[in-house]
């Protein structure tokens, strides 16, 4: 649990920090816009990955045990979602 923490902390900071005081705007003057990008892309994907990894490795706790239609029930709603979604 506490990996998927850190992980996560790290990834809500890589997304929080750049926003604050002008910080993205110096790091683009140092490295350039399309530098900036690229470091940035790729500290995402990895940091998004840790999480998924973290997630999957964290302890679980179920709180129901689904029954096999509920996964069915959830597939066949999930073309009225897509179409709401896409509406809104």
């Amino acid at each position: 649990m506490i990996q998927f923490l850190v992980a996560l902390s790290a990834f809500l900071i890589l997304h929080v920090v750049p926003t604050r005081a002008g910080i993205r705007g110096r790091l683009v003057a140092m490295m350039g816009e399309t530098a900036y990008r690229a470091i940035y892309s790729l500290l995402s994907l990895a940091l998004i990955a840790w999480v998924i990894v973290a997630t999957l490795q964290a302890p679980r706790l179920d709180l129901w045990y689904p029954k096999a239609w509920h996964f069915t029930f959830a597939i066949l709603l999930m073309p009225w979602s897509v179409a709401l979604l896409r509406a809104a």
